[in-house]
């Protein structure tokens, strides 16, 4: 059983980045009946949906709180607090309620990637790092693969309020695996934890100081953010839609097209992670990665 905890632990955290996956790329299916019931133009529901991305403003301080407090009750707090918002956004009668639901919903999925990160670190050794964050974020774009299903399973219930109430319960049983299998850390990490509690004791600006001061940090975030646009802005919104008003498919292919980019990012993921590790280099497999993603979108014009 020790041999898999650590595999145990971070994939049921990830469990909860799986879930605000589906939750982060479910407009792409569910925008047309929100629009409808909120009588939303295009532009108001890209605001709409776009709030989740304005509540990871909160990275920063989740990620300060991270440093200090146990990871695995923030997270459960996450996973609880998400599936309840998740839950009234779904009976939400405003558009100002489906703002605010919609932004904290948002601001709860800072944990997701920064905990299994925070995990990651502290079971796996630094030489597996890069192949388990890679089968880390495979787990999570499975969520996108299953957001563009919403559509269908919208029409299998009757009404895409039904399927977020049915995705606020996957949420609760997520939280329930958390608060069963999610350790802070092994037992040989204590003294480590200790060493580091101890760092944060020198002050809270001089540790903020220290990741803004390393330009490595801009870069890695510049690049990561760039290359995700397309995941953000088609994956999550404007694919089904665009690719039926365009070219005439009916929801089930362009549902089946979109959900290629996740596919993409779920075979890509693992393999450079792993390419990473093996290599002992990070900086050549991005420079791989963002080379190739630029030849797939230049092809288009070919």
């Amino acid at each position: 059983m020790s041999r898999f905890k650590p595999w145990i632990v971070v994939f049921t955290a990830a469990s909860f980045f799986f879930f605000q996956f589906i939750n982060m790329n479910s407009f792409d299916a569910l925008g047309p009946n929100i629009a409808q019931a909120f009588h939303l133009d295009p532009l108001e529901l890209s605001n709409l949906s776009a709030m989740y991305f304005y509540g990871n403003i909160f990275l920063i301080p989740t990620g300060l709180l991270l440093d200090r407090f146990s990871t695995k009750k923030m997270l459960l707090g996450g996973a609880l607090l998400a599936a309840f918002a998740t839950f009234l956004f779904a009976h939400a009668r405003t558009i100002e309620e489906a703002f605010a639901l919609r932004f904290l919903i948002g601001a709860f999925s800072t944990l997701c990637l920064l905990s299994c990160v925070k995990l990651t670190s502290r079971w796996f050794s630094t030489h597996l790092t890069g192949r388990v964050m890679g089968l880390v974020i495979t787990f999570a774009m499975l969520g996108g693969i299953a957001a563009q299903q919403l559509s269908w399973i919208t029409n299998s219930l009757g009404g895409w309020r039904e399927t977020l109430n049915g995705l606020s319960i996957l949420g609760l049983v997520i939280a329930l695996l958390i608060a069963l299998f999610v350790k802070d850390y092994p037992k040989n990490y204590q003294h480590q934890e200790k060493l580091n509690q101890s760092a944060l004791r020198k002050g809270f600006w001089k540790n903020f100081a220290i990741p803004l001061a390393n330009p490595q940090n801009w870069i890695a975030g510049l690049y990561a953010n760039v290359l995700s646009i397309p995941i953000v802005v088609i994956g999550a919104l404007f694919a089904e839609s665009y690719l039926c008003s365009t070219y005439g498919l009916s929801s089930a292919e362009a549902a089946f097209i979109a959900s290629m980019i996740f596919f993409g990012v779920l075979i890509g993921s693992p393999f450079f992670g792993a390419l990473s590790d093996k290599w002992n280099r990070r900086k050549m497999p991005m420079i791989l990665g963002a080379f190739f993603n630029l030849a797939c979108r230049c092809s288009h014009y070919l």
